[in-house]
């Protein structure tokens, strides 16, 4: 089951980021190859953190539907988009001030079966595990999680800290003059 939502979920973004107007592309790919984990090697890389502190308002990848709506309440709006043929079920974007959550279903209509795989905020109300939220500075930033991986994309700067196995999820910061304008988590296994 678990390789199964794997590739569910590699099929997903791979859609999602193939030209929809999504939130998929407000967070671009970052490029994964700079850094890497040699296989039984115990070093931290620049960039690296552990699977729970990928987290914001509460929620972290992975996160059931359920345990979504008990943590932030119900949505400002919720909207529904029906699967395509690679994927049995559909997607699902939960709204709250300032907070979008995506979910993506195992079954088409069985809304309570989706799972947490992007999460992208823009207020300062929703923090981090580690309490860092929009409008902190890179330099908390960096002193919370440690040496990022850097990347300009399309004129913006992002610092990015990928989970162990390197680079199947990762916590991302859009920065601006040195100061956190969005943070955001998603399942990305390239």
């Amino acid at each position: 089951m678990k390789y199964k939502l794997a590739a569910l979920l590699a099929v997903v973004i791979g859609v999602l980021t193939s030209g929809q107007n999504t939130l998929a592309q407000t967070t671009p790919s970052l490029n994964l190859n700079q850094n890497y984990i040699i296989a039984g090697s115990s070093k931290v890389r620049p960039g690296e953190i552990s699977s729970r502190r990928i987290n914001i308002a509460g929620v972290s990848l992975e996160s059931k539907m359920p345990e979504v709506i008990k943590l932030l309440g119900k949505p400002k709006q919720q909207k529904v988009a029906k699967g395509f043929p690679a994927i049995d079920g559909d997607f699902v974007d939960l709204f709250y001030p300032g907070l979008q959550v995506r979910l993506v279903t195992s079954k088409p209509g069985k809304l309570q079966t989706g799972i947490v795989y992007e999460v992208i905020s823009t207020s300062s109300k929703h923090t981090t595990i580690d309490g860092i939220c929009v409008g902190d500075t890179i330099d908390k930033v960096i002193q919370k999680y440690g040496t990022p991986e850097e990347n300009v994309v399309e004129g913006k700067k992002y610092i990015s800290y990928w989970r162990k196995p390197y680079g199947t999820g990762g916590l991302i910061f859009e920065v601006k003059n040195n100061v956190v304008k969005q943070i955001s988590f998603r399942f990305d296994p390239f």
